[in-house]
């Protein structure tokens, strides 16, 4: 809808709503070595456990050097937020699509990329994660090539 406000004498622009976007420039500190972006879903007591084995079996501690991002259905996230944080960090990406990180790239899940200083690993979510055996290797294979 239209505001009242504009007459003639404005241009006629198309009006859309937009996504609501993460910050998350505070959850990202000098001992953070990993982001995790994963669907706010995906995040129960299970898929935490499984996490913080992932986590571990490179060497980074959930509680104290990852910074985790929850993101809704709806939710945005823009990477210019946290690309100018640090010189190096691995971002996990967990089911979530490349669209809801305003990205306009091409991935391969499980194959790392680095973009802008950061180390980008797209993979399947948790819960997929826990039911397959199969994806648990190709991601285990993934995070010892890093």
């Amino acid at each position: 809808m239209k505001p009242e406000f504009l007459d003639e004498n404005f241009l006629d622009f198309e009006w859309i709503n937009v996504p609501e976007v993460k910050f998350i420039d505070t959850q990202i500190t000098e001992k953070t070595k990993a982001l995790i972006i994963i669907k706010d879903s995906d995040l129960t007591s299970n898929a935490k456990i499984l996490l913080s084995k992932i986590l571990q079996s490179i060497g980074i501690d959930l509680a104290n050097e990852a910074a985790l991002v929850l993101l809704g259905a709806d939710d945005r996230l823009q990477t210019s937020q946290f690309t100018h944080k640090k010189e190096s960090l691995l971002c996990l990406v967990m089911g979530v699509d490349k669209s809801q990180m305003s990205m306009q790239i091409e991935y391969k899940i499980n194959q790392a990329f680095t973009l802008s200083k950061i180390k980008y690993l797209f993979t399947y979510d948790l819960k997929s994660l826990e039911n397959s055996v199969e994806y648990k290797k190709e991601l285990w294979a993934a995070l010892k090539a890093l």
